[in-house]
């Protein structure tokens, strides 16, 4: 912890185990006298309670003041009127003696503040005993928090009450030098109960956050002793002393690494249709055709489709699907990209925790349900996948790119059995059965040849999520079509 915080951190402490700060105000009491006054006298109803270092009492004889005693410090006495003598001014506090009005506090000018009210010191400032009539030889360092129970005004200034007839100036109290702010994202953790500030400690918000609670930060910056402060709301504040950050989840180092920004696509956005190619494009294309896509694989019979195609609209014969067929087909020219560049958008981020990732994962699955299963294919909910293309939809939008295996590749010829390839790749990592947990991933093999040929998401309560003829749906882990289970993936460590 860096020094500056420390003493944020005990001065917080001290404020609250420090007794109460005021306990009295002093009792008015009424002063006698007998003689009769000899200068003009304005009715004034007030208390004035007198400096750490006393008052003296006058009697006043028309231009002059005469002294006739001492007041105590810190007394208080009742103000029955109100005269000016050569210039000054003067309470009665008898019938014929008065006090220099520099020498009293009004008591009406006294403010009784909130419960935990806390002033924040903007520079190292003296500490005073009384409202500035005598310094008390301490200096309350710059960036101190104090708890104050009055505010009061004395010869035109603001004072805050921090202790019993211990005052600083309002002048002293405020906003510190800071940084200018930065913007930022992340969740703190509060270790000890935080005043919250509109600004680096211009003012107190009046609120106290209690310890434990969480707090999403918006930006950062630091104030000239040398704190962190952390931007919580518009213009609120908190010093970074008391908070903790919270740790960014992240699988360890040998498995698939979570990535907290957009995953972008993985190949060529815009790539051809080839014999050999599936996917959404595929499934278009042969819709246009006129051929069967219930196994949407551009075969021979499509690729001579194509070419004949290509010869009466005078084209390039390659028996390829580039954008100039699409577009002749009566396709947009913008699908022939977006449908490649989809990767579902990431619904994490830092301050996600493993059980978010995992939510985050099988809420995207959710969001094809029902949509058609499509061999090679893994684009938006718009249009249905095949399993492992739902699965890597579903991981994109949790943070994780499951690299080799991609959404483009997935419908290139040769690539139909991503599922294979995820369940070898060796960032995934791999557990037993009996330790599946929601948001694992199943691997089922075929039971003729052993070969890994589907993948599903792992729901929990023996159920999951998956892209099986005819669609996506959600089903038992088991059942008579897949029930031989080669293991289980889990993507979230």
């Amino acid at each position: 912890m860096k020094k500056a915080s420390k003493r944020l951190t005990m001065a917080i402490l001290a404020i609250l185990a420090a007794a109460p700060l005021l306990t009295t105000i002093p009792t008015a009491q009424a002063a006698t006298g007998s003689s009769t006054p000899t200068v003009g006298v304005a009715a004034f109803n007030d208390v004035g309670v007198v400096g750490p270092n006393g008052a003296a009492i006058y009697t006043l004889q028309n231009t002059t003041a005469v002294k006739d005693g001492t007041l105590k410090a810190n007394s208080a006495w009742r103000l029955t009127g109100k005269t000016t003598v050569a210039g000054k001014d003067y309470y009665r506090v008898s019938a014929t003696q008065y006090v220099l009005a520099s020498d009293v506090v009004l008591r009406s000018t006294w403010q009784k503040l909130p419960a935990r009210y806390v002033i924040g010191i903007k520079h190292d400032a003296p500490l005073y005993n009384g409202m500035g009539t005598q310094k008390s030889g301490r200096t309350l360092n710059t960036g101190s928090v104090w708890i104050a129970t009055y505010t009061a005004t004395a010869n035109g200034q603001t004072w805050y009450q921090i202790g019993d007839n211990q005052w600083v100036s309002a002048n002293d109290v405020g906003e510190l030098s800071h940084s200018a702010a930065h913007k930022n994202s992340f969740t703190v953790t509060l270790v000890q109960d935080m005043p919250l500030w509109t600004g680096f400690q211009y003012k107190f918000s009046g609120r106290w956050l209690a310890k434990g609670s969480k707090w999403k930060v918006t930006a950062t910056g630091s104030s000239s002793n040398g704190a962190q402060w952390y931007q919580i709301g518009a213009n609120q504040w908190i010093n970074a002393g008391g908070a903790q950050r919270q740790a960014v989840y992240q699988n360890p180092g040998q498995y698939w690494q979570i990535s907290n920004t957009q995953i972008l696509p993985q190949g060529k956005v815009g790539y051809n249709l080839r014999l050999g190619s599936e996917g959404i494009k595929t499934w278009l294309t042969l819709w246009w055709l006129g051929m069967d896509r219930s196994y949407a694989n551009l075969n021979q019979t499509a690729v001579n489709k194509i070419m004949y195609y290509q010869r009466r609209w005078g084209l390039p014969v390659t028996g390829q699907v580039d954008v100039k067929f699409w577009t002749n087909m009566g396709f947009k020219r913008d699908d022939f990209y977006t449908i490649d560049g989809y990767v579902s958008p990431l619904k994490t981020n830092e301050n996600s925790t493993r059980s978010d990732h995992i939510e985050a994962m099988i809420s995207t699955a959710y969001q094809y349900l029902g949509k058609p299963y499509i061999v090679g294919a893994s684009t938006s909910p718009a249009y249905g996948t095949d399993c492992s293309g739902l699965v890597m939809q579903a991981l994109y939008s949790s943070g994780i790119n499951p690299l080799p295996s991609s959404s483009i590749r997935h419908a290139q010829p040769g690539y139909e059995w991503e599922s294979r390839n995820l369940w070898a790749n060796p960032l995934l990592k791999k557990v037993s059965y009996g330790e599946r947990q929601r948001g694992d991933l199943i691997f089922y093999r075929d039971p003729s040849s052993g070969l890994i040929w589907h993948v599903a998401i792992y729901l929990g309560n023996n159920m999951v999520i998956e892209s099986w003829p005819p669609k996506i749906m959600v089903q038992p882990v088991t059942n008579w079509q897949r029930s031989w289970i080669a293991g289980v993936g889990r993507p979230f460590v």
